[in-house]
């Protein structure tokens, strides 16, 4: 009897451990996680320019990858890529350029980028009739639309349109954060409107380096008058500075504007040839091409333009007053 009672709680025990294990086996079934959704894929961009590159993160953010050509504050007209530079195209879903015949001295960069992807000018599309006359080296049209945030919007349309087609799972991202752009740059231009207005009209005289400072001022009802074609970082001979002052002692300005990497001799040079003319104008180094590093405040379009227009308005209306 004792081991017929054994023999059936053997069954027994058996008959539970079975129905436990169909149930574990029905139990992990139901409870399985889902396989993870796709993951979009992280574009690999070149740029030559940081003002590019901040089109691309206006649009991307950290969602791709971007890789620059052009240091920050180097001039992006002159600035020549050592050979090697090529290497950042390995893998680049797309290269991004201002166009408009801006960055001359890429164009070798250029024409090898094209042999690894698209090559987009961001603003190559923007309409003849918004662009400026040729400047003072003959570049046609005047390239720095960047001065004009409602042409830079432009630009960052461009920007969105391409990163769509090729990564078509983030089109509803990309146009929104697009959109924020835009509504900031709207924004921007109400602000460098009000603080530009605040300079007299008597002192709305302006001589400049860059001419594309026109897409800045002009509309505001500033003379601008574009320095000589001494395109390049620096000038620092007797004669590059004479050519110089004899411009600005004709405009008869009340500031000359110049990059803030020409500082040091060229400045020099030119502060003492104004002097010997006897000319007061001031001399203001500012940012007109290039962000800050990313991470820092110079790194924002914004803040770039901001500041610019911040520093003529009080060097004309305080420096001058």
């Amino acid at each position: 009897m004792h081991r017929a009672r054994r023999h059936r709680q053997s069954t027994v025990t058996l008959a539970l451990l079975v129905a436990l294990v169909g149930l574990g086996g029905c139990s992990s079934a139901a409870w399985q996680s889902p396989a993870p959704a796709a993951v979009p894929p992280r574009l690999v961009v070149v740029t030559t320019t940081s003002l590019v590159s901040g089109l691309v993160r206006e649009v991307a953010g950290d969602g791709v990858e971007v890789r620059q050509v052009v240091p920050p504050g180097a001039d992006p007209v002159t600035y020549r890529p050592p050979a090697t530079s090529t290497g950042v195209l390995d893998g680049a879903d797309v290269t991004f350029h201002h166009g408009l015949g801006l960055e001359t001295g890429l164009e070798p960069f250029l024409a090898v980028a094209v042999e690894f992807g698209p090559v987009i000018g961001v603003a190559d599309g923007i309409p003849a009739d918004r662009l400026l006359p040729p400047d003072a080296v003959g570049r046609v049209p005047t390239p720095a639309v960047w001065l004009d945030p409602s042409l830079w919007s432009l630009a960052l349309d461009e920007v969105a349109g391409v990163l769509v087609e090729l990564n078509p799972a983030m089109t509803d991202t990309y146009l929104a954060a697009a959109t924020r752009a835009k509504d900031r740059y709207t924004a921007l231009s109400s602000y460098l409107d009000e603080t530009l207005a605040m300079v007299p009209a008597g002192r709305r005289s302006v001589v400049t380096l860059e001419s594309g400072v026109a897409y800045l001022l002009a509309s505001r009802e500033f003379a601008v008058t574009p320095l000589p074609a001494t395109v390049g970082d620096r000038w620092v001979t007797e004669d590059d500075a004479a050519a110089v002052a004899e411009t600005v002692v004709a405009a008869d300005p009340r500031l000359v504007l110049v990059p803030v990497r020409l500082q040091g001799r060229g400045t020099e040079a030119l502060t003492a040839a104004l002097a010997a003319r006897g000319t007061a104008a001031t001399i203001l180094p500012v940012t007109l091409d290039s962000l800050g590093r990313p991470g820092t405040l110079e790194a924002s379009y914004e803040a770039m333009m901001r500041g610019l227009a911040e520093a003529i308005s009080v060097s004309l209306v305080v420096e001058n007053g």
